[in-house]
């Protein structure tokens, strides 16, 4: 008799696959364990669930570590670092001294009405912003405080940097931008030098980060506060106006919207709210802030500086940055991209091209600060892109290269801090020369005088002009007359008023200090009137 195959013990486990999904394997008739019998196979037990191996603890560790908020903390440590090295290495140079002193007196202007200079004819910054900003953090710690002040701005900026770049192009990149703008030498300098440059830097890169991340229904709002903040830089410093193009740039190559001209148009927003509000600025400051607009940024006089002298310094500090940031032109793969590219690499060429036209090599080292942090955003992406494409080979590509930026910048910036010579004991000598004979001050070193004694303005009187003042030495109008030939261009003007110091009776010389910096030697010389008529 033979079973009928569904009644098979084989059929029935069969059934059961469909309704449990697993394999079941048909019981196998006993095998007989006579002397002809084959051997039985053994039997292994089922695998349990299979444990995956941890990685080391190190790997932990550091995927943790990199994961958080520790690369960019770390990036910060180490430009605060930098720059703290250098802030209480030499005295105020002279434009330090001129706002922080200059902001004193607005500050007393605008409480009690004393009658002061009018400053804004000739600075290249409004002096109601960061002087009087400078002047609050001066009164609270001196000097070092206001250069902690820029300071504070500097590592905003380096932040900003962080977050645009990531926002274009992945936290990877952001890191290694904001790691390569914080160890650029002009970076580390400015996080120590009491100017207006680290505020104006800060205010731009906050306008241009808004930019970038203006999305949705919310975006009118903060391209509104871009231009709010892109205008308040241009009032701080108004050379800061140059990388305005660049910034309304941005706002129409990250719109995102796919459409050209609805990409346009917003640029062209941004560029008419950035227009009227300065229009409002300047018709609200009136004349004298024109007037100091045009003396000191828009015509200013051209110079004598070599324009291979200003691109070799911009070489310099910010060459390898550039040629970094270049190759993102060529890795973009969207014509977008690529304009995007070209438009951050173009950005931190405007400040050299243009002083290499006027021949003006004045401010060459803090202005290339401003260009270079948009080129670092670009040579974060080109960085990040040699990573993901290789992502053990090129590692040392991008050690090498923030090792060369970082090492090239630790060599820089304090050179660039020591580029005038430590003024304490000339200002120590003209106090004591002042304390014997009060009256009116001549001094190359005026207003880091006037900032360290805290003289009125009308005991100062500057040599930078020159204009007059061998008469009026001749005549004993000033008690004390300090001359150093700190600029090699006046060396002949203070020869001329050295032989009509010394054709007259009355000046006693009282000092003869020598100094020394990065940039040549010298000697303060100071004279006093004793006596004789005036």
């Amino acid at each position: 008799m033979t079973l009928d195959r569904r009644h098979r013990p084989e059929a029935s486990l069969a059934a059961l696959v469909p309704l449990t999904g697993e394999r079941v394997t048909p019981l196998a008739p006993p095998a007989s364990s006579g002397p002809g019998a084959p051997p039985r196979a053994a039997v292994s037990p089922p695998p349990g669930p299979v444990t995956p191996a941890r990685p080391p603890a190190a790997s932990r560790l550091l995927r943790a570590l990199s994961a958080g908020p520790w690369p960019l903390l770390g990036i910060l440590a180490l430009q605060a670092t930098l720059s703290l090295r250098l802030i209480w290495s030499n005295t105020a140079f002279n434009d330090e001294a001129l706002y922080l002193w200059s902001g004193h007196w607005e500050i007393a202007h605008l409480l009690y009405g004393i009658k002061i200079p009018q400053f804004e004819t000739y600075f290249s910054g409004a002096p109601v912003i960061y002087p009087v900003v400078g002047a609050v953090a001066d009164s609270y710690g001196g000097l070092a405080t206001a250069r902690l002040l820029s300071l504070a701005f500097m590592l905003g900026a380096t932040c900003l940097c962080y977050h645009t770049a990531r926002r274009l192009y992945g936290r990877r990149a952001g890191l290694l931008g904001g790691g390569l703008f914080a160890v650029l030498g002009p970076v580390q300098f400015l996080g120590a030098f009491a100017t207006y440059d680290a505020m104006a830097l800060f205010l731009l890169a906050a306008s241009a980060c808004l930019v970038v991340c203006a999305r949705a229904w919310w975006s009118e709002p903060v391209l509104i506060m871009a231009a709010m903040l892109l205008a308040l830089a241009n009032s701080t410093k108004y050379a800061s106006g140059l990388w305005d193009p660049v910034v309304i740039a941005l706002a129409g190559l990250t719109a995102g919207s796919g459409i050209w001209w609805r990409d346009l148009l917003r640029a062209a927003r941004v560029a008419g709210y950035l227009a009227a509000l300065i229009l409002a600025a300047l018709r609200l400051g009136g004349p004298p802030y024109l007037q100091g607009l045009l003396f000191s940024t828009l015509a200013r006089a051209s110079s004598t500086t070599h324009m291979l002298a200003i691109l070799r310094d911009t070489a310099l500090w910010i060459g390898v940055l550039v040629v970094i940031a270049a190759r993102s032109v060529v890795i973009a793969r969207t014509p977008r991209a690529r304009l995007l590219a070209a438009v951050l690499v173009a950005a931190a060429l405007l400040a050299p091209l243009e002083q290499a036209r006027i021949h003006q090599g004045t401010s060459l080292a803090k202005h290339v600060a401003f260009g270079a942090w948009f080129a670092a955003i670009a040579a974060g992406m080109v960085l990040h892109d040699a990573l993901r494409r290789s992502k053990y080979a090129h590692w040392r590509l991008a050690a090498a290269a923030l090792a060369m930026v970082g090492a090239a910048g630790i060599v820089e910036a304090p050179l660039l801090h020591d580029a005038w010579p430590n003024a304490r004991p000339a200002v120590r000598a003209i106090a004591q020369a002042a304390a014997r004979s009060p009256g009116q001050i001549l001094s190359e070193q005026g207003v880091v005088a006037a900032y360290y004694l805290r003289l009125a303005p009308s005991q100062l009187t500057n040599t930078f002009a020159r204009l007059g003042y061998i008469q009026q030495v001749r005549r004993h109008a000033f008690s004390v007359v300090e001359l150093d030939g700190t600029f090699a261009r006046r060396v002949s003007l203070d020869d001329s008023l050295v032989t009509a110091i010394r054709s007259v009776p009355g000046y006693r010389l009282v000092a003869h200090i020598p100094w020394t910096s990065a940039r040549g030697r010298g000697t303060f010389r100071i004279w006093r009137y004793v006596g004789g008529s005036r």
